[in-house]
């Protein structure tokens, strides 16, 4: 069991699995828990429902959650229903559409070494500010090219 407090970031994340993963089909089931409906009421079970992420409209519609949230529902909903992938700011953007710059051709080369740094900090195998040198050199790396 994962404790829910270590996936209220990840609802804002995109969440990926590395071409050259072998464990797909465990962390394609990790995913599809953590962004399905059991997760949101393991969450809710722990910490209330008007704390839970909203990363389903399903959430927005449960009775439960309706009601711990009656006095931002209407906030949320609209926040939800209004939120423009391709335009995430109140400014327009020039270049990259999108969240992330997924355009940029190095751009998953870099989030998948950056992402094996931060792998190794969580296990313990190294600290936040190595991972971030390293995340850096492969980002200053990837530009010069």
């Amino acid at each position: 069991d994962i404790p829910t407090q270590w996936l209220v970031a990840a609802q804002v994340w995109g969440f990926g699995i590395p071409t050259g993963s072998s464990s797909k089909d465990h962390a394609w089931r990790f995913i599809s828990w953590a962004t399905g409906p059991d997760y949101f009421k393991q969450a809710a079970a722990a910490t209330g429902y008007a704390s839970v992420p909203v990363a389903r409209t399903s959430t927005l519609e449960d009775a439960d959650y309706m009601t711990a949230s009656a006095p931002f529902l209407e906030s949320m909903k609209t926040a939800y229903e209004s939120a423009d992938p391709e335009n995430p700011g109140v400014q327009p953007r020039p270049g990259f559409g999108g969240v992330q710059y997924v355009g940029v051709e190095e751009f998953p080369a870099v989030g998948d070494a950056c992402t094996e740094e931060f792998a190794k900090v969580i296990s313990g195998d190294t600290d936040i500010d190595k991972a971030l040198e390293a995340c850096d050199k492969v980002a200053s790396e990837a530009t010069e090219m």
